[in-house]
């Protein structure tokens, strides 16, 4: 919960000042989605873990680590292959929601290991 909370933070930080400055995809994308799938994707990250832990105890920590980024990595085909099909300036859009996109996993990675000792 608390990784899910940094992120949230963090996301919610970037996407009032990218709404502010830049440009504002609330329409498209608000607040509460990003808040709520990085909320869904942390326990589901945690429960993965947890699921590593019993069953590869030795590897756990750098095979949630690799999934972690290659998911990340791999997730921001979603807004490049979607940028000018439903969004208006979508030019904007992908500088928008790619870092959206390694706000959780950075997050995960640098804080997990702390909170889950």
């Amino acid at each position: 919960m608390s990784v899910a909370a940094i992120a949230s933070f963090l996301a919610a930080t970037y996407m009032f000042i990218y709404f502010k400055y830049l440009f504002d995809f609330s329409n498209i994308l608000p607040y509460w989605k990003v808040i709520s799938t990085y909320f869904s994707l942390s326990l589901m990250l945690a429960a993965v873990y947890f699921l590593a832990q019993i069953k590869l105890p030795k590897v756990n920590t750098l095979l949630i680590s690799i999934l972690v980024s290659l998911l990340a990595f791999v997730s921001i085909l979603i807004p490049i292959t979607r940028m000018g099909v439903f969004v208006e300036n979508a030019e904007f859009y992908a500088g928008f929601a790619i870092p959206l996109h390694f706000i959780l996993p950075m997050s995960w990675l640098a804080t997990a290991p702390y909170f889950l000792k």
